[in-house]
């Protein structure tokens, strides 16, 4: 159906050339659909004449639609994009309402049908119910491909994440997505590894002073997973280990409802393990300084603060009493690197 011009956009638009023509295209467009190529066609006319002409309203709806296209073509990393930009003029004010609702509509729909309806609603509701809180840094949708466990070779998979982070920049702009933490990313804005090795050595030999991105990419990581897919190759993004440590250590005895003390605490848990305070604290201490002093990173992410359930892998136990000196903590924490060249 073709728009009506007096009510979608400025009336001062109808002064431009060739805008009788433009309506017609959208009008083509909306019929188009199941006929991809010539929909792709139709939305690059529209986004061509509203260049042309100065008409904001065309050049958003001719880059969402023929964003979408691409999506449905199976160009996601293409598609995305041009979509993402049409919503930029939609959320700006820079179009008028009606092909605002439009770009806001197929926005989401795009991002519904490149992953799960279901988990795509539920995180749009995090996503409003969270954004305002200061302690939020970034978005991680996914985590180690749960969900998606065929990351490498389902193109579904691939796309429901790539539709998560689309749709999370779109929904809050302020913040950097991780569009799947751990390994086998795509869609992201910082490339997440989970590294659990004890041994302060082996994380300066993965990610130390001599290795530069071209050889940690090209690495299989424990278990045979790769830290970038096919076709996602790193774009400078910040490397970041966002998961690493994991040292078991606790002097408290757990109480666990039907279990006996032996079994509680075969039932503990925790990738290492720590004999005292002192060896807790060591290990602590030598992991972080051997992440911090590692220029390839760009920053981490220790696990975990507290003790959850029957991981005793925290810093602090679950009631947030400290383990160790806050005191000792905060000084392994803050470890400088200023003296490395080409750090920050």
């Amino acid at each position: 159906m073709t728009p009506n011009t007096e009510t979608t956009v400025p009336n001062h638009h109808a002064q431009y050339p060739g805008f009788a023509g433009a309506t017609g295209l959208l009008a083509a467009l909306s019929m188009s659909f199941g006929r991809d190529d010539d929909a792709r066609e139709a939305a690059q006319r529209a986004f061509d004449i509203g260049q042309r002409f100065g008409v904001p309203d065309l050049q958003a709806l001719g880059l969402t639609f023929g964003g979408y296209v691409r999506v449905r073509q199976g160009e996601v990393a293409q598609g995305m994009p041009m979509i993402d930009e049409g919503m930029t003029w939609a959320i700006t004010g820079q179009i008028s309402p009606f092909p605002a609702q439009l770009v806001f509509c197929r926005t989401i729909s795009t991002c519904y049908e490149l992953g799960d309806y279901r988990r795509a609603g539920e995180w749009m509701e995090a996503i409003e119910r969270d954004s305002s809180h200061p302690c939020v840094v970034v978005w991680v949708p996914y985590n180690e491909s749960w969900g998606v466990p065929e990351l490498p070779t389902l193109r579904q998979h691939r796309h429901a994440v790539e539709g998560l982070y689309h749709l999370t920049k779109t929904l809050d702009s302020t913040r950097p997505v991780l569009g799947n933490d751990g390994w086998e990313s795509s869609a992201t804005d910082i490339i997440g590894i989970h590294d659990y090795d004890p041994t302060p050595e082996h994380i300066q030999q993965r990610y130390g002073r001599d290795i530069d991105p071209v050889q940690l990419f090209d690495r299989r990581r424990p278990g045979g997973r790769v830290l970038t897919l096919d076709g996602y190759p790193h774009r400078g993004q910040p490397i970041m280990l966002t998961e690493f440590g994991g040292i078991a250590f606790s002097e408290r005895v757990r109480q666990v409802p039907g279990l006996g003390p032996d079994e509680q605490k075969k039932d503990a848990w925790g990738y290492s393990s720590a004999r005292s305070a002192e060896d807790f604290w060591l290990r602590y201490r030598n992991l972080v300084m051997a992440v911090v002093d590692a220029p390839l990173l760009s920053g981490f992410c220790y696990t975990q603060f507290a003790d959850t359930f029957q991981e005793i892998n925290g810093l602090l136990y679950a009631d947030r009493t400290p383990k160790i000196p806050l005191e000792e903590i905060a000084k392994a924490t803050r470890h400088s690197r200023t003296y490395i060249a080409g750090a920050a």
